[in-house]
């Protein structure tokens, strides 16, 4: 039985690794030739902790997608950020899950240095309940926005790159 078990692991892992290369990759050009993905890309820790998230010790990330989307650089990776528990030694006994989800940047070094945070609407992980609303009601309804300049969100946050946002979620989500 533990034989059975294990094949059927190693099976799946490797119907995972060829889904991953393959298939995901495939439907990321469909959508956009500059796109591109690795499966065992990460999210950089450092950029995930300037933005105004939850507290976290552990940190996990994977499936990077990288492109331009309106001229601006994209990364998209799923991220994973845990709260450590440990004993009085120091040694870590569990954790608890944070936040599990795709986080995206998009680069505006050409614009305005602001903050602008947009997530998943069921994971609550801003500190500030201050979210703005958007002419797309299908992006509202699936993301929260935050940001400290509601004006240039919006000049950013266009219908085409709400779509875009909600087309990725969907398929990759």
């Amino acid at each position: 039985i533990v034989a059975y078990i294990l094949i059927i692991v190693i099976s799946t892992k490797k119907y995972e690794a060829v889904y991953k290369e393959q298939v995901i990759t495939s439907i990321l050009k469909n959508f956009d030739d500059d796109l591109h993905y690795d499966p065992k890309g990460r999210f950089d820790e450092d950029i995930y902790r300037t933005g105004r998230f939850e507290l976290f010790e552990i940190f996990g990330s994977e499936d990077l997608i990288t492109g331009n989307v309106c001229d601006y650089e994209f990364f998209l990776a799923d991220v994973h950020t845990k709260r450590a528990e440990r004993d009085r030694e120091g040694k870590l006994v569990s954790s608890v899950t944070m936040f599990k989800g795709p986080v995206a940047v998009l680069n505006l070094d050409k614009l305005h240095l602001f903050g602008l945070y947009i997530t998943d609407n069921k994971s609550k992980i801003f500190n500030n309940n201050e979210y703005i609303q958007l002419d797309n009601l299908r992006f509202e309804n699936k993301f929260d926005v935050l940001t400290d300049n509601e004006l240039m969100a919006m000049r950013i946050l266009t219908p085409d790159l709400t779509n875009l946002i909600i087309d990725l979620h969907d398929n990759f989500g």
